[in-house]
């Protein structure tokens, strides 16, 4: 767990010190998902591998999508959507769902969460990747609440519906 800051006047850094790491972790520009976590994160709270995924752990072994493609040995099971499958606010790697499932049941989950995505981004992310994996067994949805926040609370109205970064795209596509 996080270090916790006695003295902190934060309540955000007194009780989840851990959200500093995720806040500092940055983001790498793709094309069609537009972004992504930053690649090779190495931190006690989130890491990531080469393409920005997040890994999961099972008996102290760390596997990520990235570390099982093209790999025929085993099924594998996906879990899909935003923050909350990538985990944000978990205290280290083995406390994301992909982690906690595979821990139930020993079948590996791998995690295909990215923050701040929406589902349009997530399905997208899933069709460009899933085609490296030759067996796969179980694919988890957990989506659509950026998609509820972005649209009701921000009162987007947008052809295309709304994404994170969808002010600062329109104007650069603009200029």
């Amino acid at each position: 767990m996080g270090k916790i800051i006695k003295n902190s006047r934060d309540p955000r850094e007194f009780f989840t010190p851990q959200m500093s790491t995720y806040d500092n972790l940055g983001v790498a520009w793709h094309p069609y998902i537009m972004f992504f976590q930053e690649a090779n994160y190495i931190s006690e709270i989130v890491n990531t591998d080469k393409f920005g995924f997040r890994f999961s752990t099972y008996k102290n072994n760390h596997f990520s999508p990235y570390s099982n493609f093209n790999k025929s040995d085993n099924h594998v099971s996906f879990v899909v959507g935003s923050s909350a499958v990538f985990g944000v606010g978990a205290t280290n790697d083995s406390n994301t769902i992909s982690s906690l499932l595979t821990n139930i049941n020993g079948e590996k989950y791998l995690n295909f969460g990215c923050r701040a995505h929406v589902s349009s981004q997530e399905l997208i992310l899933f069709n460009q990747i899933s085609p490296n994996f030759r067996k796969i067994k179980n694919v988890i949805i957990f989506s659509g609440l950026n998609d509820l926040y972005l649209s009701f609370l921000r009162n987007y109205s947008g052809e295309l519906g709304p994404f994170f970064f969808g002010k600062q795209y329109s104007n650069c596509m603009n200029k």
